[in-house]
């Protein structure tokens, strides 16, 4: 029994960083048998793998962009792959001097999903399916995520006060298996939409004291609407 994991980090610039990852196992309980207390689900028969390929990115003070071409390498774990997957983020930016903030994550990609394949010595069906071949699809997908935020201070500066508002939308040029029913509304043309509205507002406050020299204290509650 083996196992080989590959991990390699290259910055080209200061603001470009390139990732390379990969693992590949000889059975599906590798991980388990031989990484148990560092796997919190290790009694589980189905482990979380990493996505193995090639991963890069830009960052600047307002935005961060990216790429991923990924997926997995044995064939008895779930794995989305991208193939390839763009990213653009938008950090918080103040919107034309107003008391304002926007922000952004969109996602455009083609993506596969493939079940986890498990040998079982029968000639008629050698391999069986978790979840099942229905999770077998693949699909072009394109997701976008805009937020405004309005954050301020009361009681002297003690409560953050963060009011906020957002819209998501996720498109699918296939509405795939029978598992996304109900997850939007589907055409004629098999494509799937999803819209989602989002309003909200937290309250975070921050407090801190040494117990000592060496010993500092951070207690920072919160609520969240």
């Amino acid at each position: 029994r083996y196992g080989m994991s590959l991990a390699h980090r290259w910055d080209p610039t200061e603001r470009d960083s390139v990732r390379v990852r990969g693992s590949y196992f000889s059975d599906s309980y590798f991980r388990r048998d031989f990484y148990r207390k560092t796997l919190f689900n290790w009694k589980s028969q189905f482990v979380d793998y990493p996505n193995s390929g090639v991963f890069w990115e830009h960052l600047e003070n307002a935005f961060a962009l990216g790429a991923e071409v990924s997926g997995r390498l044995n064939e008895f774990y779930t794995m989305t792959g991208r193939l390839p997957e763009l990213y653009l983020d938008v950090n918080p930016q103040p919107v034309f001097g107003l008391p304002l903030n926007y922000e952004s994550e969109n996602r455009i990609g083609y993506l596969t999903r493939d079940p986890a394949e498990y040998g079982r010595g029968e000639k008629t069906n050698p391999f069986s399916y978790q979840p099942g071949r229905w999770a077998e699809y693949e699909a072009f997908r394109f997701d976008t995520y805009h937020r405004l935020t309005a954050p301020f201070k009361v009681f002297d500066d003690v409560l953050s006060v963060v009011p906020r508002v957002g819209y998501r939308g996720t498109f699918w040029n296939r509405s795939g298996a029978d598992n996304l029913t109900g997850w939007g509304e589907t055409d004629d043309e098999g494509n799937l939409y999803r819209s989602i509205l989002e309003g909200g507002v937290t309250f975070a406050a921050r407090a801190t004291g040494w117990v000592d020299e060496t010993w500092r204290h951070v207690m920072e509650p919160y609520f969240d609407v």
